[in-house]
């Protein structure tokens, strides 16, 4: 579904990324409307990844003890960046990457930390459920963010009733669509030709 509703925007000369192609996806085409989203990203040195409960208790305990570094502009765009080079693999720090991320070159983070060991705590609504979940990411000293471990697994993929629609719901969503729907029918119309005489 992702792959037509791409096609449908290229064709129709709309400019989306695919990050936003495929939420647009989802957004029509989920039985609960829920797409993928970072909703916040904080660094802070350390190396336990079970230190906090989550990016509002890391705030209340670094409150005059500890610095911590907001960097949620930062990992949206990296996000956005990963989905293009990823072929619209939605995860984060995916393994298909085949190399590391860093914070200073990739992600243009000025490290706050340097030298050290750093957790980057993610915070982020899963796409196909919608459910709030937060996960530490362990930062080397050097700034790389790399192995299979570091993953944030973004969407629920392959669950029947979060990913899967029946033609019927498919000609429906498209439909209901302004956007798709109308586009749709500008690309339908091109393809009429004149009557031969």
């Amino acid at each position: 579904v992702r792959c037509i509703v791409a096609c449908i925007l290229r064709r129709s000369m709309l400019n989306f990324t695919n990050r936003q192609a495929i939420l647009l996806t989802d957004s029509i085409f989920n039985r609960q409307a829920v797409v993928p989203g970072i909703l916040e990203a904080v660094l802070v040195a350390g190396s336990d990844l079970a230190e906090f409960q989550g990016v509002a208790n890391l705030r209340e305990a670094c409150v005059g003890k500890r610095r911590y570094k907001d960097v949620t502009d930062a990992v949206v765009l990296e996000h956005e960046r990963q989905v293009s080079e990823n072929g619209g693999y939605l995860n984060l720090f995916a393994p298909s990457l085949l190399m590391p991320v860093y914070l200073k070159g990739d992600m243009k983070i000025d490290d706050p930390f340097p030298r050290s060991s750093k957790v980057l705590w993610i915070r982020f609504v899963r796409g196909g459920d919608g459910k709030r979940c937060t996960e530490a990411v362990l930062v080397q000293p050097d700034g790389s963010v790399q192995g299979p471990e570091s993953e944030l697994h973004m969407e629920v993929r392959d669950s029947w009733p979060h990913s899967k629609v029946t033609k019927d719901e498919f000609v429906a969503c498209v439909l209901s669509s302004p956007l798709l729907g109308e586009s749709l029918r500008r690309i339908g119309s091109s393809f009429v030709t004149a009557p031969v005489e």
